[in-house]
């Protein structure tokens, strides 16, 4: 596991793909390996792969701190492609799964609030703002974006 890392970060995705592979041969339930694998696929663009990989391994190991991060950070990412696509639906799924996924970063819920602002949804949008601020009181977007849509 330790040699697919540091092949990773030397930039040798398809010999730390390897070593990951290996290790959940001899360890099926390698949340850290399956993690890895995820940031394989992410790197690759794969973001589908990415996602199942880095929701495997929080199955596997539920407080695995790296996935948990890569898995919030990948949802923000689809959830903002999407939001400036239009998509909104899906976009609302990612920072909605995002939210819970990082239950003390206030960006999935301030996009969450951008979103329903978007939509004319202010009392929603102050509703996400809030708790978005319960997660970081000095999350300034939140706060200034809070003082923008106060008086709606």
């Amino acid at each position: 596991l330790n040699t697919g890392v540091v092949l990773l970060s030397l930039g040798d995705t398809l010999r730390a793909q390897e070593e990951f592979i290996a290790e959940l041969k001899l360890r099926p339930n390698s949340a850290r390996a399956v993690n890895n694998l995820g940031v394989v696929a992410e790197g690759a663009r794969r973001d589908e792969e990415a996602l199942a990989h880095y929701r495997r391994a929080l199955t596997l190991s539920p407080y695995l701190e790296d996935a948990r991060d890569n898995l919030g950070r990948l949802l923000i990412r689809q959830g903002d492609g999407d939001f400036q696509a239009g998509r909104i639906e899906p976009a609302q799924r990612d920072y909605l799964e995002a939210a819970e996924v990082l239950p003390d970063d206030p960006r999935p819920l301030h996009r969450l609030a951008l979103m329903s602002a978007a939509q004319g949804r202010f009392s929603e949008a102050r509703d996400y703002l809030e708790g978005a601020l319960t997660r970081d009181p000095d999350y300034q977007l939140s706060r200034d974006l809070l003082k923008m849509i106060a008086d709606y």
